[in-house]
């Protein structure tokens, strides 16, 4: 077989090869990405919410000890 017709066959198999892998590294890499994506977005929302729930546990503390401090102001202007 001569060089060139070998040099050509072999890059055409190489080509081949590649266009046939492509497209499943890019699904691959999407995938990937949307995962990402996804797990962020997951981590992001539970942040929020912590958040908020901290926030309300806080807010609810604090009338408490609102509550607290009148109660005590009035048992001493009581006294």
């Amino acid at each position: 077989m001569p060089l060139s017709l070998r040099l050509a066959t072999t890059t055409t198999t190489r080509w081949q090869t590649i266009n046939r892998r492509l497209p499943l590294a890019v699904a691959a890499a999407a995938a990937a990405a949307a995962r990402r994506a996804h797990s962020t977005a997951g981590e992001a929302a539970a942040a929020v919410a912590d958040a908020a729930a901290t926030r309300s546990a806080s807010s609810a503390t604090m009338t408490e000890a609102k509550a607290g401090e009148a109660a005590v102001a009035e048992a001493e202007t009581e006294a």
